[in-house]
């Protein structure tokens, strides 16, 4: 069958301004997958299958080589199905302190590409109340707006930093069925999964060496450091990476009689870091954290039972129940972040090689009902509780040293029912009709929501000594949806087929998709500034408002010299609904943040170009070398209305795809 489609819409010109693309964050990824699979029946009644396979995963994250940019704003400059080329990091034995005359020189790690070579910098100009930025906006001002909204929008591109990330696993699986009797069979395997975790990322600055050099933050994943420093000479060498073993093993028995189905499991899963880790990283001698005192994480393992039961109660009612325990371990940055990292060179979240992988129950209760010969009633409710979710938690020395490190201190659960009502497809039409009534609360929504609560830019609880106050009691997680609706039509006339209309069937050949989905609004945690101190009872406290679209499909099937054609038409948003989904997390409300600059807010001093470190051309609206108070008020104007557009709080207007299919 032959595709061809065209697509009608009234796109969004929002165009990136080229001083930004020139250092706008790029992803490259690819994957490799290679297996010798072995299916073997030993008799009519049991067969087994084994299966050894190779994955190579390899990612890269930064920016682009400055050469494939064009420099104007319709964009980049090269050949679109060419893996991108970055700035990469490289390291420097020859580094010289600016200005430095006694030729004195460091080694440092530094980034390079096509354009030349450069230092690393949290964002283009090191000065935390620059004006450098597209806008001529101070970073000072973020506390006008909502939350973070400053800092992803104006250096959104003017960010530094390289990552490479590459995983690369060998597996082993064994699984064996043997159908022992009509009505009992038995299932059971292995798995084998052996890792070489490879990372280096560089990004930001960090303290001086006691001379002037200014460092960039480095992390990289290395089995066992020298006892001296980072062995990673070259960024086209890994190094060796971690090597963490997960094993897994499983035994099923499954029983069908009369009716009844039961499926009994176990489920024996493993997993060990397999790695070096400090003790201590706040130890104090020596400060070299390579030579610091080392353990290695403990050996996790668990057993997990499951049950499987379904039944009839009446000719027209099935009754279902399923109960199990699930092993997941740690992502491989919770297990490897920054194990190595010098506390005193800054903040960071370092990982635990010996976190315990997040353990799930779950329950299950359905029950099937038959209403009529077309009509299906399906009733299920869950629950699920999820124990060792990661989070991270400050360390603090006695002399105010501090870092955030992963440890098993969340905790979440999930419950709900859903009704859904079946058609099955008869009379040209079929669909369903389900509502969902559900909660998701937990302790925090992510491993990051509440780690620096309430440490804020103001208080500076941490280096006061202060201890955090975490919150104990579960709250709505931002995932949290109170009510969901869906709503699934099919209408479908087959050639040949359909009413007869002045002995014409108009309707032959034509079919419509119709989805409506409903939702209630999730929470959010309303702000008044973006320095404010949050209280644990105004975490997700408010709601965003309801949502709801509506999605088409329309087409006409005609057959045309024997073969047939298909015209289709795909909308999206069909009814061009337009309320909010959600609202500034400042004012409540979707169309404007809490907070606006007037020019008597602003200092009324003027500043000269050569005088002022506050000085900025992009904001220098005639370029004569003095920005004064008005200019400066327009270009705050200019960065809120582009970020305000940006933002989405509104669905995308009605779109359409059309097109049409040939089969042959």
């Amino acid at each position: 069958m032959w595709n061809f489609s065209c697509l009608f819409f009234s796109p969004l010109n929002r165009q990136i301004p080229w001083y930004q693309l020139d250092r706008l964050g790029a992803t490259w990824e690819k994957s490799r997958y290679g297996a010798l699979v072995l299916d073997h029946t030993i008799n009519p009644t049991t067969f087994y299958t084994f299966k050894i396979g190779y994955v190579d995963w390899h990612t890269k994250n930064g920016q682009r080589d400055r050469s494939e940019w064009s420099g104007i704003e319709e964009g980049a400059n090269c050949d679109w199905w060419k893996d991108f080329k970055f700035r990469e990091p490289f390291l420097d034995h020859n580094y010289q302190l600016p200005g430095d005359t006694t030729n004195t020189t460091y080694s440092k790690w530094r980034m390079r590409d096509s354009q030349g070579v450069t230092d690393v910098c949290s964002q283009r100009s090191g000065d935390a109340v620059s004006d450098n930025n597209p806008y001529g906006i101070t970073a000072g001002i973020q506390n006008t707006m909502d939350a973070d909204y400053f800092q992803s929008f104006v250096y959104a591109g003017d960010r530094d930093w390289y990552e490479e990330n590459r995983d690369r696993y060998l597996t082993a699986k064994f699984d064996l069925t043997s159908q022992l009797h009509k009505n009992h069979e038995l299932k059971l395997g292995f798995e084998f999964i052996r890792h070489r975790i490879n990372r280096f990322r560089i990004g930001a600055m960090a303290a001086l060496n006691g001379v002037g050099v200014t460092y960039p933050i480095i992390d990289f994943y290395e089995q066992s450091p020298s006892d001296t420093a980072l062995s990673i000479q070259d960024v086209d060498d890994l190094g060796d990476g971690y090597t963490p073993l997960e094993l897994a093993s499983y035994l099923n028995y499954q029983l069908q009689l009369k009716g009844i189905f039961v499926n009994l499991g176990l489920r024996f899963d493993y997993f060990n870091a397999v790695t070096e880790y400090r003790i201590d990283p706040m130890q104090l001698v020596p400060a070299n954290p390579f030579e610091h005192d080392r353990t290695t994480p403990d050996s996790k393992y668990q057993l997990s039972p499951r049950l499987g039961l379904s039944f009839p109660v009446t000719d027209r009612i099935l009754f279902r129940f399923n109960y199990g325990h699930f092993f997941q371990r740690p992502p491989m940055e919770r297990l490897y972040a920054y194990i190595w990292f010098d506390r005193n060179q800054t903040d960071v979240n370092m990982g635990n090689p010996n976190l315990d992988p997040q353990k799930t129950v779950a329950y299950e209760v359905g029950i099937s009902t038959i209403l009529s010969e077309h009509l299906v009633l399906d009733v299920i409710a869950y629950q699920k509780n999820m124990f060792n979710l990661e989070g991270y938690r400050i360390n603090r020395s006695n002399t105010l040293d501090w870092f955030f490190q992963a440890y098993n201190e969340e905790y979440a659960e999930s419950k709900g029912v859903e009704f859904t009502l079946r058609k099955r497809f008869s009379d040209y039409w079929g669909g369903s009709l389900s509502y969902t009534f559900s909660f998701a609360r937990g302790t925090s929504s992510d491993v990051t929501q509440i780690h620096r609560y309430p440490l804020t830019s103001v208080t500076y609880a941490k280096q006061l000594g202060y201890d955090p106050l975490y919150p104990q009691d579960t709250m709505p997680m931002n995932f949290d949806q109170r009510h969901t609706i869906y709503f699934n039509m099919d209408f479908q006339v087959p050639l040949g087929e359909g009413p007869l209309l002045f002995n014409v069937k108009p309707l032959s050949g034509f079919g419509a998709n119709i989805i409506s989905t409903f939702h209630s609004g999730t929470p959010y945690t309303p702000v008044t500034s973006y320095f404010v101190d949050i209280t644990t009872d105004r975490f997700n406290s408010t709601f965003y408002p309801w949502t709801y679209t509506t999605d088409g499909r329309f087409y006409k099937k005609f057959k045309l010299f024997g073969t047939e054609f298909t015209i289709f038409t795909e909308i999206s948003n069909l009814f061009n609904f337009k309320k909010p989904f959600r609202v500034y997390e400042g004012s409540g409300n979707a169309d404007a943040d809490m907070f606006s600059l007037s020019e008597g807010s602003l200092s009324p001093d003027t500043y000269i170009q050569g005088e002022s470190n506050l000085y900025s051309p992009w904001a220098d609206a005639n370029g004569d070398g003095a920005l004064t108070v008005e200019e400066r008020l327009e270009a705050y104007e200019k960065f809120q209305q582009d970020m305000l557009s940006f933002l989405r709080n509104y669905p995308l207007p009605r779109t359409f795809l059309v097109g049409f299919e040939i089969k042959l």
